[in-house]
């Protein structure tokens, strides 16, 4: 029973992922067609990325998650090198029948 709802999940994961994978997504104002993109530099990573100009009016704001494996953080620097916010991964479910919760 559960490998047939997780196969049919799957399924419907795989076709619902195909229909946005294979869009084109165009955006048309008033019959002009709008093709804008903005680029950014991650201030982290020297990586590239492009958004979508209907984002262009948004604020962009970096973030880090973190947990127990890197170790003592600097908090202080890190804001002032510019994150922020942070995802902090504080416990999770152990595997298994029990489900026990164990702390990170």
């Amino acid at each position: 029973m559960k490998k047939k709802f997780l196969s049919r999940l799957l399924i419907c994961s795989l076709i619902i992922q195909s229909v946005f994978l294979f869009s084109d997504t165009t955006y048309f104002l008033n019959n002009t067609h709008v093709s804008a993109a903005i680029t950014g530099k991650s201030p982290f990573t020297s990586s590239t990325y492009t958004h979508n100009d209907i984002f262009k009016n948004y604020n962009i704001y970096n973030g880090i998650d973190v947990s127990k494996y890197n170790g003592d953080i600097n908090w202080d620097k890190a804001k002032k090198d510019g994150v922020d916010f942070v995802i902090v991964r504080v416990g999770y479910r152990g595997y298994g029948k029990s489900g026990t919760l164990c702390t990170d």
